[in-house]
């Protein structure tokens, strides 16, 4: 009889099929995770989103993941994020959690949400797996005020 109490024994090969299992999943809910008990709607999140894309640059500069599948991917994401920039400022862009929380709107701003976006499309941006033909990627992200 195996003891289930203790993990079995993985290999890398395996840890990265489940890791593109999962990846594979969000893509194809295309970012919209279901109800919890912060917010009763499903809906694509900003965290999530931003995650989502540091996984698929991490699996890309690991040689994981195909540039193509990792450019097309990112470029998904990148439309979602640039649909919930909350920011009321034109050439700003700012995120929250895009449902009402604690007596604030669904529109209201969260630093840490917005500082994860941002470490996300940075990594993005400077993912060497790109190169010339993705630096297009974050051009409409450029001209934001630094």
């Amino acid at each position: 009889m195996t003891d289930q109490s203790q993990p079995r024994a993985v290999s890398l090969a395996d840890i990265r099929d489940q890791a593109l299992v999962l990846l594979d999943r969000y893509e194809e809910s295309a970012g919209i995770s279901p109800a919890d008990d912060y917010d009763d709607v499903p809906r694509v999140h900003p965290m999530a989103e931003a995650k989502f894309m540091l996984a698929c640059v991490e699996l890309a500069e690991s040689g994981a993941m195909s540039r193509v599948v990792t450019r097309r991917r990112v470029c998904a994401s990148l439309d979602r994020l640039r649909e919930m920039n909350v920011s009321e400022d034109s050439g700003t862009a700012s995120w929250g959690l895009g449902f009402p929380y604690r007596n604030l709107p669904a529109s209201e701003p969260f630093a840490i949400t917005t500082a994860m976006v941002l470490s996300a499309l940075h990594r993005a941006e400077h993912a060497p797996w790109h190169g010339r033909a993705g630096r297009h990627l974050l051009a409409p992200l450029r001209d934001l005020p630094g």
